[in-house]
């Protein structure tokens, strides 16, 4: 039943012919880890046949498939904080918005960290900070800053256009932005 669950919320975060087999072995002896050995199986495409998640799964098929897992168990189990490192990795606007929508739901019970270059993810954040790099005394620092408001607005325009930004490029980041206050 969970691999089935798992399956099908991946079928919305653009895997749509991944397969999920869940394998429980017996072991001889007891563990601080329980009585069973637990694997995951995947396909993550067609045709490629059942391998352990350790051995093919990237890192944004990985990120994805957490989130799917965290969808699959809602109600049943709390993953309190949750890192997802560029969950967008291989995907369009269409599938990176509905990864988003998901990643909102699972902040809703808990926290979701997210690294991610797609402005329709980082619109669907509660939260937004940016990172620079900066060259000072001959160095390169790195610094987080918090965005939001009109930085937030040209972040997102950033993010869409690169250095120039046209007014429809900050258009099109203003409606990102409005279309996010309105799936809270």
């Amino acid at each position: 039943t969970l691999a089935d669950d798992i399956e099908r919320e991946l079928k919305g975060l653009g895997m749509d012919d991944a397969r999920v087999e869940i394998q429980i072995t017996p072991r001889v002896n007891a563990t601080e880890y329980g009585v069973d050995q637990v694997e995951l199986f995947i396909e993550t495409n067609q045709g490629e046949g059942m391998h352990p998640l350790k051995r093919v799964a990237s890192g944004g098929e990985l990120s994805r498939l957490t989130l799917a897992i965290q969808g699959a168990s809602s109600g049943v189990a709390t993953i309190h904080t949750a890192i997802y490192d560029e969950v967008d990795t291989g995907v369009g606007g269409a599938i990176a918005e509905a990864i988003g929508t998901k990643l909102r739901c699972a902040a809703q019970e808990g926290q979701a960290i997210v690294i991610t270059h797609m402005p329709q993810i980082a619109a669907l954040g509660a939260h937004h900070l940016a990172v620079r790099k900066e060259r000072a005394d001959g160095r390169v620092h790195t610094r987080v800053i918090s965005v939001n408001g009109e930085s937030r607005s040209e972040e997102i325009a950033r993010m869409l256009g690169g250095a120039r930004i046209s007014k429809r490029i900050a258009d099109h980041a203003e409606e990102l932005l409005d279309r996010a206050l309105e799936a809270a």
